[in-house]
């Protein structure tokens, strides 16, 4: 459990985000963009399945001294695929598609419900449950049932795990 630094709650401000966090946002962001840029590096292969999970996702919002609603890393997840495939169909007549699945967990209630909230408010809620599955618990309970969905996706077994908590030392 973190030491509180990073709560997300009902009338409480967004927790900061610090410099080294926004680095590794920002090589996170790069990574997925290149990791599906090499996977459809043959141009003629038509779409990709891929699940991504975050298993410490947090509340998704931070608050910055510049970006007043910073979007951490689910928001990451969410987006990343999609630029990846705006890229792989520059000049294309025939699109190319990118399918993920995302898994967010996070063991704090409040934490997801704030998540849930933050992605409703950006127009995700339609995919609540259909490619947007949601775990409130420890990431050691959720990851049976995560591994199971994603073995039950037609051709959605590759995936990408995001398994940077804050407080290591409580994992």
């Amino acid at each position: 459990m973190a030491d509180g630094k990073y709560v997300w709650g009902t009338g409480s401000p967004l927790p900061p985000i610090d410099p080294h966090s926004k680095v590794k946002h920002q090589i996170l962001r790069d990574y997925i963009e290149t990791y599906i840029k090499v996977l459809m590096s043959n141009p003629n292969i038509p779409k990709l399945h891929l699940s991504l999970v975050d298993g410490f996702s947090g509340g998704g919002l931070y608050r910055d001294d510049v970006i007043t609603d910073y979007k951490g890393s689910p928001y990451i997840l969410l987006e990343s695929p999609g630029i990846a495939e705006a890229y792989l169909n520059q000049g294309r007549l025939k699109e190319r598609r990118i399918n993920t699945n995302t898994f967010l967990v996070d063991i704090e209630p409040d934490n997801i419900s704030h998540l849930k909230g933050a992605l409703s408010i950006d127009g995700y809620a339609e995919r609540f449950d259909k490619d947007i599955h949601f775990y409130s618990e420890d990431f050691c309970s959720a990851l049976p049932k995560i591994i199971q969905r994603i073995k039950s996706i037609k051709n959605g077994e590759r995936s990408l795990f995001l398994l940077d908590q804050y407080a290591y030392k409580d994992v």
